[in-house]
């Protein structure tokens, strides 16, 4: 299943939203991305492997492959 996230930079940490899912924070864009999968998996009840996540950075943010 596809979701589509928003990231954005708080202090020491990228936090995730997942509309419809929650909310997630990584100390890394990479460990936000695999908290994302994470939150998905559990909230959701997909498996973990079948997620399709992309990420939209907020403005002034790095952008990270989907």
């Amino acid at each position: 299943m596809s979701y589509t996230a928003t990231v954005a930079r708080e202090g020491r940490f990228w936090v995730v939203d997942v509309p419809a899912v929650g909310r997630t924070q990584g100390r890394t864009a990479a460990e936000a991305r695999e908290m994302a999968v994470d939150l998905i998996a559990v909230m959701a009840g997909e498996d973990p492997a079948g997620i399709d996540l992309t990420m939209r950075f907020s403005s002034g943010t790095p952008s990270s492959p989907g």
